[in-house]
């Protein structure tokens, strides 16, 4: 991901975001907090991200965001993607009860799945996603799998 412009702003629920690849310089996607009190095992108050597939060449520009289009599951990071300048915070929308899933479902890495609560459950719809505090390396990891981009190579 490129570095945009870093922000200290505490992050709301429903703050709209921009990102870009590195290797997609006119393209900006798009990213939505759904919580920023989402509590990740140990790890309380994680923002609950939605990254979507749509992207445009203008930051002015919002295609249309839909839950059913996601770049990536659902994940929960802490702030320093914002605060890196990774995330570039546009907006602020309150999204409806149609464009946020009721419930969200999380893998760990030993194939045990959990609802958002961190209860374990024997089935979950998709999206599911990974069970785990998401850094913005990983996230970057993740995106570029998602878009066919080689990753980052590990020491840079």
């Amino acid at each position: 991901m490129m570095v945009l412009e870093a922000s200290r702003k505490k992050i709301k629920v429903g703050d709209l975001f921009v990102f870009q690849m590195s290797q997609e310089p006119n393209l900006y996607r798009f990213g939505l907090v759904i919580k920023n009190d989402f509590n990740l095992g140990p790890f309380p108050n994680c923002n609950l991200v939605y990254l979507y597939e749509a992207c445009s060449e203008s930051i002015d520009e919002v295609p249309e965001l839909n839950r059913e289009k996601l770049l990536i599951p659902p994940f929960a990071t802490n702030n320093l993607a914002w605060s890196k300048g990774y995330f570039l915070t546009i907006s602020n929308i309150v999204p409806s009860e149609a464009e946020v899933f009721s419930e969200h479902y999380f893998r760990d890495t030993s194939g045990n799945l959990y609802n958002e609560s961190g209860v374990r459950v024997k089935k979950a719809h998709e999206p599911v996603g990974i069970w785990a505090l998401r850094s913005y390396r990983t996230v970057d990891d993740s995106i570029s799998e998602a878009l066919g981009i080689p990753l980052v190579p590990e020491d840079e």
